[in-house]
């Protein structure tokens, strides 16, 4: 995930790439963000991101994501 600031400045964006893999170029532009983070999940781990996080999701397995609102 990364700061909306950081995307903006940058030009990244979550639906940067055409298939499930980001091409290299979006990797290097993601790691040089001072905001960077980088999340292992688990089976039952849950992620809660800020307001104004980007974020992209890669899965070797099936996944249920629940996006919601408050």
């Amino acid at each position: 995930m990364w700061s909306l600031e950081d995307g903006i400045a940058s030009g990244l964006k979550p639906d940067q790439g055409d298939d499930a893999r980001w091409k290299r170029d979006a990797w290097d532009v993601f790691f040089g963000l001072p905001s960077a983070r980088l999340m292992f999940l688990r089976p039952g781990d849950t992620a809660v991101l800020r307001a104004g996080a980007f974020h992209r999701v890669f899965t070797l397995k099936t996944k249920v994501c629940v996006n919601g609102g408050v």
